[in-house]
């Protein structure tokens, strides 16, 4: 078994950080009654109107590509970097593969230290590239977040199970090679593993 992992969205969550950046680039107040990782721009600036929303929209992508504090200040999410330690220890992790662009790998490698305690092996895309693109013929499965993503994956690697995290914002996809798992534990379950502690 070699098991892959997606960073933003599974070991750490990047939508508050971007929410904060966004508010202050607008000069608007987001309503904080979403939770982490809803995506919900509309929700979220829907107070200030149609046009606002649209701005936060622009301003979502901008941050995204040029706010390295973004991705400085992302929350971690320790349930899931223990499933991370789990797979390394069992010696059947094989990379973390990131949407996040080469020039934000020295980001990902402090994020990674601070939060986890080590830097492991991990495949940033180049634009425009796909994730598959990345993933070797011998990998069983990957622990991805977007659905868009997900099904990427298993339309290019039909021998690859995605194990889908449960989120608001990918609740309207279904695949045979696709399993949606909501926590850790669950994702430790499907993988045989014990249950994490």
């Amino acid at each position: 078994m070699r098991v892959g992992f997606d960073v933003d969205g599974v070991l750490c969550h990047v939508v508050d950080s971007a929410m904060e950046a966004v508010a202050a680039k607008l000069g608007l107040a987001p309503d904080r009654t979403e939770s982490t990782g809803a995506y919900t721009l509309e929700s979220a600036f829907a107070h200030h109107g149609g046009a606002a929303v649209k701005r936060a929209h622009e301003a979502f992508s901008e941050v995204f590509k040029n706010d390295e504090s973004v991705y400085e200040r992302a929350t971690p999410d320790y349930e899931w970097l223990a499933l991370l330690f789990e797979a390394e220890m069992r010696d059947q992790f094989y990379r973390l593969v990131t949407r996040r662009g080469q020039d934000m790998s020295s980001v990902t490698a402090r994020w990674l230290r601070r939060n986890y305690f080590s830097y492991p092996r991990t495949l940033h895309c180049a634009q425009g590239q796909p994730k598959s693109a990345l993933l070797p013929s011998d990998l069983t499965h990957f622990i991805e977040d977007s659905p868009k993503e997900a099904m990427e994956i298993v339309t290019n690697n039909p021998s690859v199970i995605v194990l889908l995290r449960d989120a608001p914002y990918n609740r309207g996809i279904s695949h045979v090679q696709i399993e949606r798992v909501v926590s850790a534990n669950d994702a430790a379950y499907v993988l045989g593993w014990r249950k994490l502690s």
